[in-house]
């Protein structure tokens, strides 16, 4: 998916840049936007359910005795008894007898830019710097269709509340089960009213897919930047905004996640 700077019919030029990524062989690109570089991560030619992780691609972007940051790989949940997590590939990482704490957490289908205490003190200062906003995210998102520009979601993420049944992701054997995690955007029931949830989203660029099977496909690269911390919340504000995330096995269009050569989430924490 190629971006120009050429905005839709109607849409004011207000972002100049330059961006490009997709294809089978692309595991990670830089771009330049607003000045600055961002990182783009994704997994290629892995199928819903199929992703191969090892120790190596959770990479180490900073380490000191009291802090590690690391690049979380799509399809990884964070902790576990079992299978590949986070916290396992971290052990290869940190001292024997050193506890692992996280002070916020990425979703299983998220990957990017993770924070990791080493020590009570740092993970407590961490956590309310996160609480009080004094850390701010941003996350790079590709979503499906035109968005026409950049706007506010103010809208409470509660229990997902539907007829729909989630079905297995990926082949015999390979999907995480059909137990049905979904949040939505709005208030449910009694007893589901949701919790409070803002998002900003700030346009970068339009784009047309080229890959085999999705020309034409229009796209918009945006920054999300959460206010709030509600699980999914990105996921289904990009819903509410009738711009799912693309790569979104789960809430977008699951024909075109499980069809495009590289098959991450299209969401990046990346500043």
């Amino acid at each position: 998916c190629s971006f120009e700077r050429a905005p839709p019919a109607g849409v004011a030029s207000q972002h100049p840049a330059r961006l490009a990524f997709g294809g089978a062989a692309l595991l990670r690109e830089r771009h330049f936007v607003g000045g600055r570089a961002v990182a783009m991560s994704a997994v290629a030619g892995a199928g819903p359910g199929d992703v191969e992780v090892s120790a190596a691609t959770l990479g180490v972007l900073y380490r000191s005795e009291s802090l590690l940051v690391v690049d979380k790989p799509e399809g990884v949940k964070m902790d576990g008894e079992d299978g590949v997590t986070v916290e396992n590939l971290l052990r290869t990482e940190v001292e024997e007898g050193v506890k692992i704490r996280f002070p916020h957490q990425l979703d299983f289908a998220t990957s990017g830019v993770l924070m990791v205490g080493l020590d009570k003190k740092t993970t407590a200062w961490l956590r309310t710097c996160f609480d009080g906003g004094s850390i701010q995210k941003e996350y790079l998102a590709l979503l499906d269709g035109t968005v026409l520009g950049d706007s506010t979601i103010d809208v409470p993420v509660a229990r997902y509340e539907g007829e729909a049944t989630l079905p297995p992701r990926g082949p015999p054997g390979t999907h995480r089960g059909a137990k049905d995690f979904r949040m939505m955007a709005g208030a449910g029931g009694a007893g589901n009213e949701g919790k409070s949830a803002v998002t900003h989203v700030r346009v970068l660029g339009w784009g047309i897919f080229s890959q085999v099977g999705f020309e034409g496909r229009k796209c918009t690269l945006v920054v999300m930047s959460p206010v709030t911390g509600r699980r999914h919340q990105l996921r289904v504000h990009a819903v509410h905004l009738g711009h799912p995330i693309l790569g979104d096995w789960t809430y977008g269009d699951r024909e075109f996640a499980e069809g495009m050569d590289v098959r991450p989430l299209t969401l990046n924490p990346h500043n």
